[in-house]
């Protein structure tokens, strides 16, 4: 269920952006609220993409239905499309592979949402409506299509103060530069080949660590931010990568990764998070963490990640790697 909006065969064609929003506007002036108001600002020039055209259409009709439910009393509902550099993209998304991004912002002037619910909107059922009004997987869903699409997105929101959905769409791909696992291009050698994990939903742990442990890592694990000090303390020179989750109990994630780098200045880390503000992200890696990685957790890509960071080069007479 967690990757079904990933899974979904999708079937890619020349998409004009502009064209789309202008149908979805129209289908939404016909069947929302008279009070809410709608405004249109479209980029001109804006480049065609490669996109599953309905599974985008479906992805701007769930933002729009949540800027209609956050605005009961009626509002403006404001779609933008422009384009942005990848290169601006960088600090904000790992990932960024394309020159250039087409851009469609989804802006309400509804009630908001603290940053507290911000972190946890792209959780599966997690919703802030009524019981029976809303089933949580809207924004799951839009998560997972944009991700198959290799794009991003974003979330701007204040209490009181509406909320823009920001979806970045790749329009051109360029080749991704081929760095070291420390962003720095330095080889990797005799790291320890032990992951800490730190997660403090059991589910997604005990699936973090079956997983992890199939495919030959040793896992240390920790459920909250303390706990995950007390171990990478004990075993600090056995801990190849942290991956930590940023919202945990009785110590948050990034304090928890601050004291672990007291311990040791070059402990490599993975932080996870439902959503990370670009903000934070950015201050993140320049405290030293090496990626993040959003939840719910493709593990897949986190795989990668870790892979990429502490896995030994391959042997060149070395078997396949079988799955």
């Amino acid at each position: 269920l967690l990757t079904s909006a990933r899974q979904t065969e999708a079937r890619f064609s020349s998409v004009d952006l502009n064209a789309l929003v202008r149908e979805l506007e129209r289908m939404l002036q016909a069947t929302f609220p008279k009070t809410i108001d709608f405004k249109l600002e479209l980029e001109p020039d804006l480049s065609l993409i490669t996109a599953d055209k309905s599974q985008i259409h479906q992805v701007l009709l769930n933002l729009c239905v949540n800027a209609r439910d956050a605005m009961p009393d009626g509002g403006v509902l404001t779609l933008l499309t422009s384009i942005t550099p990848g290169a601006d993209l960088t600090e904000m998304f790992t990932g960024v592979m394309a020159e250039n991004y087409a851009c469609v912002r989804v802006r309400d002037t509804g009630i908001g949402m603290s940053r507290q619910v911000k972190s946890h909107i792209f959780e599966p059922f997690f919703t802030t409506k009524e019981r029976g009004k809303g089933t949580g997987l809207g924004l799951s869903v839009v998560y997972g299509v944009v991700n198959n699409h290799r794009g991003f997105v974003q979330v701007e929101s204040e209490p009181g103060a509406g909320t823009t959905f920001i979806i970045y769409l790749p329009v051109k791909h360029v080749a991704a530069e081929q760095l070291g696992p420390d962003r720095t291009g330095a080889p990797r050698q005799n790291i320890p080949q032990t992951i800490l994990l730190v997660e403090d939903e059991d589910m997604l742990r005990e699936l973090g660590i079956s997983i992890l442990e199939s495919e030959g890592f040793r896992v240390l694990a920790a459920r909250d931010g303390v706990e995950a000090v007390a171990l990478f303390e004990t075993h600090s020179d056995e801990i190849g990568i942290v991956v930590c989750d940023l919202g945990l109990p009785r110590l948050g994630g990034r304090e928890a990764f601050l004291k672990m780098k007291e311990n040791r200045p070059d402990v490599r880390a993975i932080v996870a998070s439902g959503y990370l503000e670009p903000a934070i992200r950015s201050e993140m890696l320049k405290a030293g963490v090496i990626d993040t990685i959003q939840k719910p957790y493709d593990f897949n890509d986190l795989l990668a990640k870790i892979r990429s960071i502490i896995a030994p080069p391959p042997v060149a007479d070395d078997h396949p790697e079988l799955f």
